[in-house]
């Protein structure tokens, strides 16, 4: 078994930092930094129960998700996986948006994440996240949902036609690391380091208005499906990862968060 501090980009004591990889994040969200209570930046959220109104990015990329309406801003939640905080969305219109991603080549995303039930209750409660070029024009049909009312996970994540990936295994009702990665000719989704589906059918696409917490089309007018549940971390990468980076960034999520990875 891989000793943590073993692995590149480690050290005994900074253990939650993600690890230097060849290639650097292009964002990075996490539940304990960066969490102010409204979109300008202004107040810092602090307690549990706390509004959330930005997340702001530590990439360096200035690629800070946020939301001005008071009524569908998510929370703030201490000491909920592993003792380590998290953003609350409770599967009704709460959201975060305003990342340009359409530049984006290639990604791969990391993602720490639990849904209250599996499946949920309503499809309004289905969401993840809007993130892909592919739009169903107010049909539903390009919408990520994780898992949908079918306890199938359907996701747009940075490709130009939505991915239909089957029941996963285990239950989404416990944190667990979702992994996509989207190239030309390959989308790929892995849940705790195990893989989940893959195709070798893929045209890369990313929108100009990204947005966590929810499932939407035509530039969020459309929004459909909310997530009913918590976010602990995010971080996506402009590239394909390689298999030895991917398992430091792996070991590095299930350290944190205490994640069972393969």
């Amino acid at each position: 078994m891989l000793q943590v501090t073993q692995l590149a980009g480690f050290t005994a004591n900074a253990l939650d930092a993600p690890p230097t990889l060849a290639t650097a994040p292009a964002v990075w969200l996490r539940a304990d930094k960066g969490l102010f209570t409204t979109s300008a930046g202004s107040v810092q959220a602090s307690a549990s129960g706390d509004a959330v109104g930005r997340w702001e990015d530590f990439s360096g990329n200035g690629r800070h998700y946020t939301q001005a309406t008071g009524g569908n801003r998510p929370a703030l939640q201490k000491g909920v996986v592993n003792g380590r905080p998290v953003v609350r969305f409770d599967g009704s219109s709460k959201f975060l948006s305003g990342v340009d991603l359409s530049s984006l080549t290639a990604a791969e995303i990391f993602i720490v994440v639990k849904v209250d039930n599996d499946p949920p209750g309503a499809t309004a409660q289905a969401g993840l996240w809007t993130m892909g070029s592919h739009d169903g024009a107010g049909t539903g049909a390009s919408i990520t949902t994780f898992p949908f009312t079918d306890s199938n996970i359907y996701d747009s994540f940075g490709t130009s036609a939505r991915k239909a990936t089957g029941d996963p295994s285990p239950s989404l009702t416990s944190f667990v690391l979702y992994n996509v990665t989207s190239v030309s000719g390959e989308w790929t989704s892995n849940i705790n380091g195990a893989q989940h589906f893959t195709t070798g059918t893929n045209t890369v696409g990313f929108r100009t208005n990204t947005a966590i917490g929810v499932g939407a089309e035509s530039g969020l007018t459309n929004i459909q499906n909310s997530l009913d549940g918590d976010i602990a971390e995010l971080i996506l990468y402009p590239a394909k990862l390689s298999s030895g980076d991917r398992t430091a960034l792996e070991a590095y999520i299930a350290k944190l968060y205490a994640i069972a990875v393969a």
